[in-house]
């Protein structure tokens, strides 16, 4: 019998550290369920931190693309606008008229003229048509007119130039080219600026 109440003591005593244990494990499972959602929130956290970081990063990116994309549409858009100025230009001049030609040439003349005593040389191949009597006498009773004197000598040459004391200058269709390209550029330059501010 001594027995039987041995193994009963033995038995209440396993079981009350039994229950012990159990009771310590329950709160060790809690205490480590409570570390675990704790770290499970920042984990959380952290991760949607990242998401919303590489999300604005991509839009970012997309935005940039996208300007850049633009802005190059807009680049084009304006180079083909120019592209078409410069044809249109050119065009132009292909097709001045004679005397259209001969008020250019007799501008650029008259302003490079200092002396009266300079040598005009004209391309004898491409402008004998407009460097002609005519044209010639009126360029001489502008410049007499202008400067009480004139020894102005006509030259045929390969090129178009003027020779005066201590000056060359070369007069080109180039220069007509240029003086529309910049009063063509300024025009439409103004109205692409403005498209641009609305």
């Amino acid at each position: 019998m001594n027995f039987d109440k041995v193994i009963e003591e033995i038995k209440k005593e396993g079981e009350e550290e039994l229950k012990k244990l159990k009771k310590e494990s329950d709160e060790y499972i809690e205490k480590i369920n409570l570390e675990l959602n704790k770290e499970l929130k920042n984990i959380e956290k952290k991760w949607n931190e990242l998401i919303e970081k590489e999300r604005k990063t991509l839009i970012e990116k997309k935005e940039n693309e996208l300007k850049l994309d633009l802005d190059l549409i807009e680049l084009n858009r304006k180079n083909q606008i120019l592209n078409e100025l410069f044809n249109n230009i050119a065009d132009k001049l292909n097709n001045l008229s004679d005397n259209d030609k001969r008020k250019f040439f007799k501008k650029e003349i008259l302003k490079l003229i200092e002396t009266g005593n300079e040598n005009i040389h004209f391309d004898k191949n491409s402008l004998k048509i407009i460097f002609d009597e005519s044209f010639k006498k009126d360029i001489i009773q502008n410049v007499e007119k202008n400067l009480g004197k004139s020894k102005i000598k006509f030259i045929e040459d390969n090129e178009t130039f003027i020779e005066g004391e201590g000056f060359i200058s070369r007069i080109t269709l180039k220069d007509k080219f240029k003086e529309i390209w910049d009063k063509e550029v300024l025009e439409i330059s103004k109205r692409i600026f403005e498209e641009d501010e609305t």
